[in-house]
């Protein structure tokens, strides 16, 4: 039997938003404050940042033992030499452990959020001033997440965003520069239009994959496997977003319009209230033996996604595939530059988290389907050690 519709992990694209139909909402932070820059991708911030608090070849900098990988990369293609601090399982920074690793030749701080969630971040941000080094706050994972004291990406001397993972944009990463002296980057190129289009147009069908209309998903697919047709023939490169690869080509590649576009007629309140009641109604329909990553959504937290905690990751991504849900297989990977054995909580997660949608173009319908099939698929029991 099909599923009744596909539950996408990234967001499917109204044409209203695109087209700017109505009132523009009010902007929220980042994109209220005129000393930011908007970038192809998020890896473009971190190195223009670093470039702006005058970071240099040789300079350690002290990082999550939990990370991406790319960001790393981004560093140390400048020579910057990486210093790691625990994470537990949780996913929460061991601020005993940052200050332990904490040294005279430290010369910046590195924090991330993970999903939305605040890191004690007031904490963190007078551990990096009383050190009298910078720090660089990813939020990659959390826009639009506040702390008690203001909006997350606001307590760094610069702030690290990635704008598609959040919004249905075709591409985007900010540099918030917090600090009125630090000088603003070379102003970036525009990326490939083709590109621009493509990624658009599939978040566009997306739309149509989350309708209970046969019809619908049935065009969506039809006009999807055109469209790559029409590539193919044309033999046009699309410049990828969500990779792993680090291209210094890139750094300097900004945004098209469309997204700008889609950008300013995002309603940031809307999307908070509308990822937190899917995140709670999933929290409340699921099995209890589906172990969560994070105990409890703390106020003020957009969520990313809902983590899981799963004994094959792999498996059962492909499992929730067959069924209609997309799902990602978190930061499964450790990358080279951080020793092997040295943060066995952070091998934990890269093992067993795998990350439901809740997304804001996610109806209440979506989020019941995957409670009901990760319910019956993603229960583990006992309790994981």
């Amino acid at each position: 039997m099909k599923p009744p519709f596909r539950v996408p992990i990234t967001l499917p694209l109204p044409p209203s938003q695109l087209l700017g139909l109505g009132p523009a909402p009010p902007p929220a932070f980042p994109f209220d404050d005129v000393r930011t820059v908007t970038y192809y991708l998020a890896r473009n911030a971190i190195w223009h940042g670093a470039d702006s608090l005058g970071l240099r070849p040789g300079d350690e900098i002290l990082m999550p033992a939990y990370h991406h990988g790319v960001e790393l990369q981004t560093l140390l293609a400048k020579g910057m030499t990486l210093r790691y601090y625990r994470v537990d399982r949780h996913m929460r920074a061991d601020l005993e452990d940052l200050g332990r690793n904490l040294r005279p030749q430290t010369r910046a701080l590195y924090v991330i959020h993970y999903l939305g969630v605040p890191q004690p971040i007031e904490t963190m941000r007078a551990i990096a001033s009383e050190a009298r080094i910078p720090m660089l706050e990813d939020c990659a994972l959390s826009l639009f997440s506040r702390a008690s004291a203001g909006p997350l990406g606001a307590f760094g001397d610069v702030g690290i965003f990635c704008l598609y993972k959040s919004l249905p944009v075709p591409h985007g990463g900010v540099l918030a520069l917090n600090r009125p002296d630090l000088p603003l980057p070379p102003p970036p190129t525009l990326p490939d239009s083709v590109s621009s289009a493509a990624y658009v147009l599939n978040r566009i069908l997306d739309a149509g994959m989350v309708s209970r209309s046969a019809l619908a998903r049935e065009s969506s697919d039809r006009l999807r496997a055109w469209a790559r047709a029409v590539k193919h023939a044309s033999r046009s490169e699309v410049v990828p977003i969500d990779t792993e690869e680090f291209d210094v080509s890139m750094m300097n590649v900004g945004v098209r319009g469309a997204a700008r576009r889609i950008i300013e007629r995002t309603d940031a309140r809307a999307v908070v209230a509308r990822r937190r009641a899917n995140y709670a109604r999933l929290e409340e329909r699921l099995d209890p033996g589906v172990r969560r990553a994070i105990p409890a959504l703390p106020e003020g937290a957009c969520p990313l996604s809902f983590p899981i905690l799963v004994p094959d990751k792999v498996g059962l991504e492909r499992q929730l595939s067959n069924e209609g849900v997309e799902t990602i297989n978190m930061w499964s990977r450790r990358h080279p530059d951080v020793p092997e054995g040295a943060f066995p909580d952070v091998e934990f997660l890269r093992r067993h988290v795998l990350e439901l949608p809740i997304h804001q173009g996610l109806r209440f319908e979506h989020v019941d389907y995957v409670a009901e099939r990760a319910s019956a698929l993603a229960r583990w029991v006992p309790e994981p050690r």
